[in-house]
């Protein structure tokens, strides 16, 4: 039935578009002319409906039988399955030289959609075409495996660690390596299951995985044993309840298992360390789960922490400071956890606490502005690589010298000043101290970072519009970016981050600067800083209106016939343009149609 109605939508197809599914192998399989398929050959499926759309490819289509001991693969073959899985011969067929597998769903969805790519790993529907995968499930290598390989039948990609390029990550546990990652830079985080019930719908040609994500988004207690204290028996029902919904386990502090002590927030103050359990990795407040259940995913447990439970050793405040009061001392002797600890007038614990919160968020917001710097270089390598490969292709380059400057340009020069910012960010980073320079790193850079980007700016809409001309019409280089996996929205997206990258370091500088004390000699620095990071932005945005307004005088001076020279002028602006029609006579006779330009 399903194949009645693609037979029945391909024949009301116009004729222009069946002339382009007749291009569309041929387009495929462009980047190696040499191993061009030879013919479609079906294995185990009656294929007298999809004869009339298959002739498009110009191909010989052969059926083979399972029960056929005489059959062997050929090279230059696209074989198609209809399935994949516990099949032996998808392994046979994969080991033999410039053979293609393709699923019965991927063919039908060939022959609708001109953008599918055939690849050299077997691919049975394009449900995730387009996705990049980070998988990591703690202690299921055989559920990451099967997870992998259905993966690639779908058409995904993967990455060994969470970069810029990650569209989803799939794990079964909030405690798994990249978790935290793929929380701050919002990408979504999907359970195993996502990916089954993606594969139980491969036979439904045009199903995408993108659509279908409700519901299967990883739960933010998913794989933690919480135990609960000093909550009262109303609201411990309710947690109990709202944990287990939220995909976690109730457990006994005692439990060798449990991953969280959660403290209700007025005892938190009163327990002792040496009362908490060694095995215990994180002992929060209450807000730490409330804070959970509200953003739906699992919340960064430094922001919670109950300081009373924590060494006070670990409590790195400026030295030179006024002696903290002496009632906090006392308790701490007691404790033996305490060295000379200075504070300006903290005269409690609850102060110290959030003294420290306050540090971390600093801490944590510093490492996302080295994160991001990190993703934004390996967004403008990405570029680069493009013209890398152009340069180097054989027997001749894929760009002429003059394509490569003015698509590329100012590319390289970007990449050489923000490897330096990184370079810096890095050291800060290793070596960390809360009154470290965050600014200072800027306030260096400004001449370059004025210079550099405002140069791209400048020249931002030509390269755009002619690297949109070069994919058009050289054939050669839409293939390498073909080969490169660089879709269109990949392309624009990565050619506008360096516009968008400033405002984002804006951004990440205020959450820095607000969460710095204001005896930090940082604070002076960030102010600085992202004043230059303003100035720099506003220099772009004068540049781009600038431009823009050259844009408009020279079309006013090709527009009118036997204009004068001298309008086009740096010190003149385009003001307004409007139309009107011309009155003839008293009778309202219609004349010319006229067009009025104000120039200033």
């Amino acid at each position: 039935q399903e194949h009645a109605v693609t037979s029945k939508i391909w024949a009301q197809l116009s004729q222009s578009f069946i002339d382009k599914m007749a291009m569309l192998l041929h387009r495929r399989f462009k980047q190696v002319p040499e191993i061009y398929p030879k013919q479609i050959c079906f294995i185990g499926e009656n294929i007298d409906e999809e004869l009339e759309y298959l002739k498009v490819f110009n191909l010989p289509i052969q059926e083979v039988e399972l029960n056929n001991n005489k059959f062997h693969p050929e090279s230059c073959t696209i074989y198609v399955l209809d399935d994949f899985e516990d099949n032996p011969l998808l392994d046979n067929l994969k080991s033999v030289p410039h053979t293609w597998v393709l699923g019965t769903t991927a063919v039908e969805e060939m022959c609708m959609d001109a953008e599918l790519e055939i690849r050299s790993q077997p691919t049975f529907c394009t449900s995730m075409y387009g996705l990049c995968f980070y998988i990591n499930c703690p202690g299921k290598i055989s559920l990451m495996k099967e997870i992998v390989c259905l993966i690639k039948w779908m058409g995904g990609m993967f990455v060994k660690e969470p970069n810029g390029l990650t569209t989803h990550m799939v794990t079964d546990s909030t405690l798994a390596k990249g978790y935290e990652y793929c929380f701050t830079f919002r990408v979504p985080i999907m359970t195993p299951d996502w990916i089954k019930y993606c594969w139980r719908n491969r036979y439904v040609p045009g199903f995408k995985a993108l659509h279908h994500q409700g519901g299967y988004e990883i739960k933010p207690f998913a794989a933690l044993s919480i135990s609960l204290k000093g909550f009262g028996s109303g609201i411990l029902k309710a947690l109990k309840c709202s944990i287990q919904n939220n995909g976690g386990e109730v457990v006994p502090s005692s439990d060798i298992n449990c991953t969280h002590l959660v403290l209700e927030s007025n005892i938190a103050n009163d327990v002792r360390f040496g009362d908490i359990p060694p095995h215990i990795p994180f002992v929060v407040s209450s807000d730490w789960l409330y804070s959970c259940l509200e953003q739906k995913q699992r919340a960064y447990e430094e922001f919670f922490t109950c300081l009373c439970v924590n060494s006070l050793d670990e409590i790195e405040l400026e030295e030179g400071d006024e002696t903290i009061s002496s009632s906090v001392c006392e308790e701490s002797d007691k404790s033996n956890s305490l060295n000379d600890i200075t504070s300006t007038s903290i005269g409690s614990s609850s102060n110290v606490a959030d003294y420290k919160r306050q540090d971390m968020k600093r801490k944590f917001a510093f490492e996302e502005l080295c994160q991001t710097e990190q993703n934004y270089i390996q967004c403008l390598k990405s570029l680069l690589e493009i013209k890398f490969r152009a340069s180097k292709a054989s027997k001749c380059p894929i760009l002429d010298p003059a394509e490569e400057n003015l698509i590329f340009s100012n590319i390289g020069d970007l990449i050489e000043l923000h490897e330096a910012i990184y370079t810096e960010l890095q050291k800060l980073k290793d070596d960390w101290k809360n009154e470290a320079q965050i600014g200072n790193i800027f306030i260096k850079m400004d001449k370059y970072l004025k210079k550099h980007y405002v140069t791209y700016t400048n020249g931002f809409k030509a390269r755009k519009e002619y690297l949109k001309q070069c994919v058009t019409n050289n054939a050669r280089f839409r293939e390498l970016l073909e080969s490169m996996c660089m879709t269109k929205e990949r392309r624009e997206d990565l050619y506008i981050r360096p516009i968008q990258r400033l405002c984002s370091v804006d951004l990440l500088l205020q959450e820095i600067r607000k969460n710095t004390r204001d005896d930090n000699p940082d604070k002076k620095s960030l102010n600085e800083a992202l004043q230059v990071i303003r100035n720099v932005l506003k220099l772009m945005d004068n540049d781009r209106a600038r431009y823009k307004n050259y844009e408009y005088l020279f079309c006013i001076h090709d527009f009118i016939e036997n204009c004068p020279v001298d309008l086009v002028n740096s010190n003149r602006d385009f003001i307004v343009e409007f139309s009107a029609q011309e009155i003839v006579n008293k009778k309202h006779t219609l004349g010319a149609d006229v067009e009025f330009f104000s120039i200033q």
